[in-house]
């Protein structure tokens, strides 16, 4: 019988407070190796919102999870159609351990995978960040998921990982304000670099 993550919150003793952190913070979790876990939402040539900086975005996040030993967790929409994830981000993925992929059909949530990975897997749940096409539709679409799914997670959204094509002037409206919800830059990440 499978075990969800709401029923290990339930048992965990003593109960997890929520994370009450600024998007300009960095989460201890985040400075550590191996505890958080990167979502690459449909980041797949088939879409016009792949671009070359965005795929340039997606592949520094990844080289940053990989160096601190952190789990990826790999979200396709419609791989048939719209291809696998971009060949620049699988070549540096291959071969990495602590890296699982799906083919999340047309849903535009890929929700239900990443609590897969925390489930079946067990995919680190503390700490996620997120990046990925289309901003406003698929991963605003997983953060609420994901969010609805994991209450007392942190979800950290990189701007500069994330693209649109929909036409869309500020995608990030779409996104609601939550205490464990972060939009954050990736000039954050210079807190690593330098903890390190």
């Amino acid at each position: 019988m499978r075990t969800s993550y709401a029923d290990l919150l339930r048992r965990h003793n003593p109960p997890v407070q929520a994370p009450t952190l600024f998007p300009d913070i960095l989460d201890d979790y985040e400075r550590q190796d191996g505890p958080v876990s990167l979502v690459l939402s449909d980041v797949q040539p088939g879409f016009e919102s792949c671009t070359e900086a965005h795929v340039d975005a997606v592949i520094r996040q990844v080289i940053i999870a990989k160096q601190r030993n952190w789990w990826i967790i790999v979200l396709e929409w419609d791989g048939f159609r719209k291809g696998k994830t971009h060949p620049r981000i699988l070549a540096i993925l291959e071969g990495y351990a602590r890296c699982i992929s799906w083919d999340k059909g047309r849903n535009t949530s890929g929700a239900a995978q990443v609590e897969m990975s925390v489930d079946d897997f067990r995919y680190p749940s503390r700490v996620f960040r997120v990046v990925g096409l289309n901003t406003d539709e698929c991963v605003v679409a997983t953060v609420n998921g994901m969010l609805s799914r994991f209450p007392l997670s942190l979800i950290r959204v990189i701007r500069e990982a994330c693209n649109t094509d929909t036409g869309i002037d500020d995608p990030w409206v779409h996104f609601p304000k939550v205490c464990n919800l972060a939009i954050s830059s990736e000039t954050i990440d210079s807190q690593i670099l330098t903890a390190a």
